[in-house]
């Protein structure tokens, strides 16, 4: 497993995602990993450089508008038919959507946002 760039391997994968998804990292090593990281990011963002940040900033909406609309979609769908209909049918509305609804006032039922 050769390493491409820091944390990635030649396949994508950040090194220790798999131990990740087993929950084999503990609590208290996962907490420093993401202050590490955070404090990382706030020290890259935070400059009084406006021209930097507009760099960087446009950098990333470059490298975003590179990538595809939807990443990792085949395991989205087996993890989507792994729920059963009866269990959609408790949850969802008369239309059995699943995307979003708008509840304009806050007190309507489920059917009537889903319009």
């Amino acid at each position: 497993m050769s390493t491409t760039a820091v944390g990635k391997s030649s396949s994508n994968s950040i090194w220790y995602e798999s131990l990740l998804d087993q929950g084999l990292i503990p609590d208290f090593i996962l907490r420093r990993g993401i202050r590490f990281l955070l404090g990382d990011r706030l020290r890259e963002i935070k400059t009084s450089d406006l021209q930097k940040n507009q760099q960087r900033k446009m950098s990333y909406v470059k490298q975003l508008k590179e990538r595809p609309i939807a990443e990792h979609t085949d395991k989205a769908n087996e993890q989507h038919y792994e729920v059963t209909t009866n269990f959609m049918q408790l949850c969802l509305g008369a239309r059995m959507k699943y995307s979003s609804c708008l509840f304009p006032n806050g007190n309507e039922t489920l059917d009537e946002a889903e319009e």
